[in-house]
Order: structure tokens, then C-alpha cells, then sequence
């Protein structure tokens, strides 16, 4: 099966080989498509308000301004976590490198001199 035939074998002519679109032809494909686009866009667009406008919690704030602001304050959180998580390791490290401070410790090393 070649290429170029594709277009005859769908009209049952097969002598003749393909040699692509004309440009009335390519006009009328965009102009179908646009259309097509179009009406997915709207038909998207109705059900998605629906959906949202069902969602609607206390107030003006729908499900939608609720959820963004969830995932904004658990962003917050996650990055809170991992800067304390890195004072403490940072911390840990620098008290092991110099020892502790406490003065047991110390009145501790002044008793065996």
C-alpha cells in the first residue's frame, strides 16, 4: 500500500496517484476544523462553570478559590518543613563538631585535672 494512493483507494480510483490537496480544499479543512475547535471550547467552557458553580462552600468562595488556597498554604507548609529539617540537621553537625556546652560537661573535665 503506498502513501500516495490512500486518497484514490477511499474513492475507488486507483489509476490516478495522489498529489495532495488543492488550496479550496485545504481552506475548507481549516474552516471545518476552526469550527470544530470552536464548539469543543464552548461545550468545555458550559460545563466546567457548571461544575465549579455547584461546588460552592460558605460565602462567595467557591470550591475552586478553596482549593487553590489549600494547595497554596500546603506549599507553605512543605517548604517550612524542609528548612527545619535543614536547621536542625545544620545544627546537629555543628553541635557534634564542637561538643557540647553544658556545664556538666565541663565541670566534669575540671574535676579530673
Amino acid at each position: 500500500m503506498h502513501e500516495n494512493n490512500t486518497r484514490n483507494e477511499h474513492t475507488g480510483n486507483k489509476s490516478r496517484r495522489w498529489k495532495g490537496y488543492n488550496i479550496d480544499e485545504l481552506e475548507r479543512l481549516h474552516a471545518v476544523n476552526t469550527v470544530r475547535c470552536g464548539m469543543i471550547k464552548k461545550r468545555l467552557a458550559v460545563t466546567y462553570n457548571g461544575i465549579m458553580a455547584s461546588f460552592t462552600f460558605a460565602g462567595s468562595e467557591n470550591f475552586h478559590e478553596r482549593f487553590t488556597k489549600t494547595v497554596t498554604w500546603t506549599s507553605y507548609g512543605v517548604q517550612f518543613y524542609r528548612y527545619a529539617r535543614t536547621i536542625i540537621s545544620l545544627y546537629r553537625k555543628v553541635k557534634k563538631t564542637f561538643g557540647s556546652t553544658t556545664p556538666s560537661s565541663t565541670s566534669d573535665e575540671n574535676q579530673a585535672h
